[in-house]
């Protein structure tokens, strides 16, 4: 009985220090840290957007306006 005891505890020791030496990652701090990566690509996205609705037209308009000058000049 006192040997079955001796080795429940040193498993019980040995249990112990395998969780002290790995680290535990907290599922609200990765869920944390993907919504804010998330948010992060979606201001980047957004962003993206923008410019290319301002991009479209104003290159139009400018393509239009060279190719206007070079038939002028012929």
């Amino acid at each position: 009985m006192d040997n079955t005891l001796n080795e429940i505890k040193q498993q019980w020791q040995l249990l112990q220090d395998k969780l002290e030496s790995q680290s535990i990652v907290n599922d609200k701090l990765i869920r944390r840290i993907i919504n804010s990566n998330a948010r992060s690509i979606n201001r980047h996205a957004l962003l993206v957007t923008i410019m290319a609705v301002l991009a479209i037209p104003y290159c139009t308009w400018l393509l239009l306006r060279v190719c206007k000058c070079a038939f002028l000049k012929r």
